[in-house]
């Protein structure tokens, strides 16, 4: 779905019930990767479940992971530029 309002929304159809962490990634300029600036710091938005934040790299996955118990469960991730 295309951003509207500065919300987008994704559904992942078919997945277990489980723990997973999610990362987004905003692909600003549509290159498929995500662009860095200077020492490899991302200069596009980036949001992990959990508002999980890592330090020199991306958090660990315990950082973000989320166990789900109904496949239906909505999660709201904030995008950080």
């Amino acid at each position: 779905m295309a951003p509207k309002a500065g919300l987008a929304s994704v559904a992942f159809e078919g997945l277990a019930c489980g723990t997973y962490a999610i990362a987004v990634v905003h692909d600003e300029n549509g290159d498929g990767k995500l662009a860095t600036g200077l020492f490899g710091i991302p200069v596009e938005g980036l949001g992990g479940s959990r508002d999980a934040k890592g330090f020199m790299g991306p958090p660990g996955f315990d950082a973000a992971k989320l166990t789900f118990k109904d496949p239906r469960t909505p999660v709201a991730i904030t995008v950080n530029y």
